[in-house]
């Protein structure tokens, strides 16, 4: 597994990062069209893009960090076949390595499902064991999509 960091993502890359996104999130927050995601990764201010790939150069694992009200916030996406075999917390890892703090949403609850009728389970628990803390007094609604924010802060961590 090799990690590569960037500020700039390919058509590919990103194609294969939308696929994985309406694969693995909540079906209210599919993007119907690849021009509505290019939009939201260009909005990602001052974005660092890190990406697991398998041997034919397709993306396993999407973290970016970017820069929102001052502060440094995160998204990111395993695909379904490689969840559990660390990819996302090797991301994370790499991630931390390069900032002070992380700020993310996730979802607390089992009640919503993928676009291709599964049920998304919460990411939570993968989030408290890799060093966040939630925050749950801070709550984001999305297109139906209720999220709690989550924190991880180096100095509370090492």
């Amino acid at each position: 597994m090799k990690i590569f960091e960037t500020s700039y993502l390919t058509k590919a890359q990103i194609t294969d990062i939308l696929k994985m996104w309406n694969s693995e999130y909540p079906s209210q927050i599919v993007y119907s069209n690849g021009q509505d995601f290019e939009n939201f990764i260009a909005g990602m201010k001052n974005a660092r893009h890190f990406t697991i790939t398998d041997d034919a150069a397709n993306v396993e694992g999407w973290l970016c960090i970017f820069e929102r009200n001052n502060a440094d916030w995160f998204s990111m996406i395993v695909s379904g076949a490689s969840q559990g075999k660390g990819y996302g917390s090797a991301l994370l890892r790499e991630a931390k390595e390069h900032i002070k703090s992380l700020n993310g949403w996730a979802v607390d609850h089992n009640r919503d499902v993928k676009s291709n009728g599964e049920p998304y389970k919460s990411p939570l628990e993968f989030y408290t064991k890799n060093g966040f803390e939630i925050v749950s007094n801070e709550r984001l609604e999305n297109n139906g999509v209720s999220t709690v924010k989550i924190l991880w802060r180096a100095e509370e961590n090492k």
